[in-house]
């Protein structure tokens, strides 16, 4: 197992572009996903607390 993460780290340290387009899209990926279950949290699971009051 640790001879197969030096040979990754390797391979990636060899191609360096590579490696910044693959960081940069997994990084993009769960900050999106971050962002749209807050939002779902936010607006669906615990929706805004005035707009339940009845009113009078």
């Amino acid at each position: 197992m640790l001879s197969d993460l030096r040979f990754a780290f390797r391979q990636l340290a060899k191609s360096p572009g590579f490696t910044v387009v693959a960081v940069v899209a997994l990084a993009l990926g769960v900050a999106t996903a971050t962002t749209m279950f807050t939002f779902y949290n936010a607006l669906v699971v615990r929706p805004i607390p005035f707009l339940l009051r009845p009113r009078f």
